[in-house]
């Protein structure tokens, strides 16, 4: 996806550089964010001036800025003087690129599904061949498992960020989205606040395969149901959570787990 395609979807940083990820120490929930690579000064000039010439106020640039008008010479977002920049990124779209990128980094192949007729899945997928712990430790099953490999790693993901922990019902709807798929999907829940009680006994009863995520703060962890654990699918987060990056820090954000 272009970042022209975006313009109204991201943050815009003092380096002019505009993608999902940017916006210089963004999380997983959207927030008042600061430049980390420079002074605000020089990192949030506004560029209010250069978009019109009839409009030369603070006030009226403010005014455009809050309302999303796109003032900019491009259309797109206008920088704020005050040294913030506010995105128009929502929550839920923020956490679900999280996931998707958290999943490539593990050698995934994903496509975000996300939007109003997503059927319930935000992310699908495929786990390479080479997660199998029978393949490392059974070489004469290897071809076995790379044919099934379309079946067995198959996976559909659901994404929540919100301020309470997911509860048994809407495990249930998930259950119901996996029964709708191709036998041996593999169901994979992220969520921001953690997993009620009631919950995590649901899973652990449920004939699904089920691997239950919690990513927040820079963290990632995943507990795997008995359904699962059978496959014996090597399915751990990576060494590290990319959560901002600036090209002109020239630096990835990286927090170990």
């Amino acid at each position: 996806m272009s970042a022209c395609q975006l313009r109204r979807t991201v943050a815009r940083c003092g380096c002019a550089h505009r993608q999902p990820r940017c916006g210089c120490g963004l999380r997983t929930h959207y927030r008042q964010v600061r430049c980390q690579s420079s002074s605000p000064e020089s990192s949030f000039a506004a560029d209010v001036s250069g978009s019109s010439s009839s409009s030369s106020s603070s006030s009226s640039s403010d005014e455009a800025f809050d309302h999303g008008d796109g003032a900019g010479e491009d259309g797109g977002e206008v920088e704020a003087d005050d040294g913030v920049a506010r995105e128009y990124v929502t929550q839920g779209t923020l956490f679900e690129q999280l996931c998707g990128d958290m999943l490539e980094e593990m050698g995934a192949s994903i496509s975000l599904v996300g939007g109003r007729s997503d059927g319930g899945i935000d992310i699908s997928g495929s786990f390479p061949a080479s997660m199998m712990r029978d393949q490392a430790r059974h070489q004469q099953q290897q071809q076995a498992v790379v044919d099934q490999a379309n079946t067995i790693l198959d996976f559909v993901a659901q994404c929540k960020s919100s301020k309470r922990k997911v509860g048994v019902q809407l495990l249930r709807e998930f259950e119901g989205v996996l029964a709708r798929q191709r036998p041996g999907t593999i169901g994979l829940y992220f969520v921001s606040q953690g997993y009620t009680i009631g919950a995590t006994n649901h899973a652990a009863t449920s004939r699904h395969p089920l691997a239950l995520w919690t990513v927040t703060d820079g963290l990632a962890k995943v507990w795997q149901n008995p359904a699962l654990r059978k496959r014996r699918l090597r399915l751990r987060p990576p060494q590290t959570v990319i959560m901002s990056f600036c090209p002109s820090a020239r630096t990835r954000a990286h927090r170990p787990l």
